[in-house]
């Protein structure tokens, strides 16, 4: 079920996703770095599995470019699959924290329970389709010979390492489109990602039915989900520029205190992303329960699976 909501409606779900962080920070905090942790280790392992199987370990940068593009696939779908199970952790978090639920760490890890992982594991049609619409707005807008000279440019970068070869690209006919066009389907491709994987692990959907309720309620609400695009870039380019002061804090640290600046410096950088991503997330999730979720449901029945009855998503 979808319903309309008002302009400033994103305004009011991220003072929620503040709130109720703020009110239960010890575990909403410490279930989303648990969550970010597992899933860059996660991350790490398929790499080191992928040098292995690279000519038996050897990752010389003259490897053979094709090569090195085919073994580097696997990184790529486990990279595009992972958000959905941090989101649905951060999610299922948030939204015990919320019910005043008592907090488990094994709620971050709902995303694996009840049949859900398969759903999750199917989201991965978003930002792999999110990627290959990129292609087809650079193919359309950024002129002839661009996308080869894009490909031979990253191949040269992989052979040799040498990044300077990226400097040697064309610029794009209509930059200035293609730019805008890219930045709608990036928050797009973001919105159904987190409102997707909440629909799955809370609401208790399918894949295709939460990606088609999330586009359904986007569509439904076009200045909602015009402010929060705007939110969403606001919120985004203070990520960016607050990274950026902590680059370079970091460095300062690390050149005042050698070792012991780098282990501080590290575990700034990491409560700056968790942080990040619990607000991130729990802003989506205000959002899907106000616009996407089912209404109605008894305050006593517990979270779901696909295909089973969905949970109480509006008890206070």
């Amino acid at each position: 079920m979808t319903r309309r909501v008002g302009p400033i409606a994103p305004i009011q779900w991220f003072i929620n996703a503040i709130n109720v962080g703020a009110g239960h920070a010890k575990p909403l905090l410490g279930g989303t770095y648990l969550l970010l942790v597992s899933a860059v280790a996660a991350l790490i392992l398929v790499g080191i599995v992928v040098g292995m199987f690279l000519d038996g370990g050897n990752t010389d940068p003259s490897l053979d470019p094709a090569k090195m593009a085919k073994a580097m696939l696997p990184v790529l779908v486990v990279a595009a699959a992972v958000p959905a199970f941090v989101i649905a952790g951060i999610a299922m978090l948030v939204h015990n924290a919320h019910r005043n639920a008592p907090a488990r760490v094994s709620d971050a890890f709902a995303g694996l329970r009840g049949g859900r992982a398969f759903h999750l594991l199917l989201l991965v049609v978003v930002p792999l389709g999110g990627l290959w619409l990129n292609g087809v707005i650079t193919d359309a807008f950024a002129g002839p010979g661009y996308r080869e000279a894009q490909q031979a440019a990253m191949a040269e970068v992989m052979k040799t390492g040498n990044f300077g070869a990226l400097g040697t690209l064309p610029q794009p006919e209509n930059s200035g489109l293609m730019m805008l066009l890219s930045i709608a389907l990036n928050l797009l491709t973001y919105a159904l990602q987190v409102f997707s994987a909440i629909a799955v692990v809370i609401g208790g959907r399918t894949a295709w039915s939460a990606i088609g309720s999330t586009l359904l309620g986007i569509v439904r609400n076009p200045l909602a989900s015009l402010m929060a695009g705007v939110l969403a870039i606001v919120f985004l380019v203070a990520v960016v520029i607050g990274s950026l002061l902590l680059m370079l804090f970091a460095a300062l640290l690390s050149a005042a205190l050698g070792a012991i600046g780098g282990v501080l410096s590290l575990l700034l950088a990491l409560g700056f992303v968790t942080v990040a991503g619990l607000l991130w997330v729990a802003w989506g999730y205000f959002g899907w329960r106000e616009m996407i979720s089912d209404e109605g449901l008894p305050p006593e029945m517990p979270a779901s699976g696909p295909g089973q009855t969905p949970p109480d998503q509006f008890a206070a």
